[in-house]
């Protein structure tokens, strides 16, 4: 199982920290649903880990804001806490609004005189090495429209001032059938009110979908001339959900192929990319034995090597997330996360 494997990584000692010292102040009066959980594996096009915070639990417990608060333990080395951390903001309906995370630009070192004390009381002096921070934050908003579809999902990429914006069209059966992606400037003051000033289209992709038999759907991909550069097939079970992608280039050779496999509760097991042009991911994720809807963790790979592992672990009451605990395999690291919430 996840968690231990986590412990015979070296880390038994960090989650005692997690469970005894990093745990969030939650409300007192919350309004738990049996079948709902914070957080749930979800399935879009991202070539990446996507976890998604689940919205009628968000809505439900009338939470307004999440923060998360991470630090880190090189292998060998103490908890070091450089203040990083993740911030998410919701609406009423639970949807995402805005978020920010926070990175490391550079670290500056200082030499700092202090003193110790010997059993005699006799001061001694001695430098010691204090680290500051020059911290760089990417900002991201969210738009939706009546039907709680998002709309606009704007990124920064420079400074609080340029964003890479994706803004999304859906057909009549409510799956997106234009993605246009502008570079735009905010041309406001305050960064959370957003102002669109100049804007520049970056692309233009259109899709199309047509029913072939029962559970295959095929899609073509439109660039921005209207002329199909990507198509395929898209498999879906019974219930709806895509079991595997199939898609072509149109005018080169690469080939993707995707698969995915789910639990009775429709939350992701196993979710598999590829392409012959040498890219390849698998992520496998884990849930609670005859409670197939709180989500565990995620085992990572990339190229076929394991790259992380993440852990999550919940108020047993509450259900509200309250640490995860991420080993970085490459990096021989370790990531300890607490949140903390703000509810409406």
């Amino acid at each position: 199982m996840l968690r231990k494997h986590l412990l015979l990584s070296g880390i038994t000692d960090y989650f005692l920290i997690i469970r005894l010292c990093l745990f969030s102040t939650l409300p007192l009066l919350i309004n738990i649903s049996s079948h709902a959980q914070i957080i749930s594996p979800i399935l879009n096009e991202a070539k990446s880990l996507v976890i998604s915070f689940n919205a009628p639990f968000i809505k439900a417990n009338k939470i307004k804001s999440v923060t998360k608060h991470i630090s880190t333990k090189p292998d060998n080395q103490m908890i070091i806490d450089k203040g990083l951390m993740e911030y998410y903001e919701f609406d009423t309906a639970g949807n995402l609004t805005y978020s920010f995370t926070t990175e490391i630009k550079a670290t500056t070192e200082n030499e700092v005189l202090d003193y110790t004390y010997t059993r005699k009381g006799k001061r001694v002096p001695f430098y010691k090495t204090e680290y500051s921070y020059l911290y760089d934050t990417t900002f991201v908003f969210y738009t939706y429209d009546n039907k709680n579809r998002m709309t606009i999902k704007r990124n920064s990429i420079i400074g609080r001032e340029v964003f890479r914006s994706h803004y999304y069209e859906y057909n009549d059966s409510g799956v997106v059938k234009k993605e246009t992606v502008i570079r735009e400037v905010n041309s406001a003051e305050n960064i959370r009110d957003f102002k669109t000033g100049m804007q520049t289209v970056l692309s233009i992709e259109g899709f199309t979908y047509e029913k072939m038999a029962a559970g295959q759907t095929k899609k073509r991909f439109l660039n921005d001339e209207g002329r199909v550069y990507k198509e395929g097939i898209v498999y879906s079970d019974d219930k709806g959900q895509v079991t595997e992608e199939a898609f072509d280039f149109v005018v080169t050779w690469i080939k993707e192929r995707n698969t995915y496999k789910y639990n009775s509760k429709g939350y992701l097991l196993d979710k598999k990319l590829s392409s012959n042009d040498g890219y390849s991911s698998h992520e496998s994720f884990e849930y609670d034995p005859g409670e197939a809807d709180t989500f565990n963790g995620i085992h990572i790979f990339k190229d076929g090597i394991k790259t992380k592992d993440i852990s999550y672990i919940y108020d047993k009451t509450t259900k509200f997330l309250e640490s995860d605990v991420s080993r970085d395999h490459k990096n021989a690291s370790i990531a300890i996360a607490r949140y903390e919430y703000d509810c409406y």
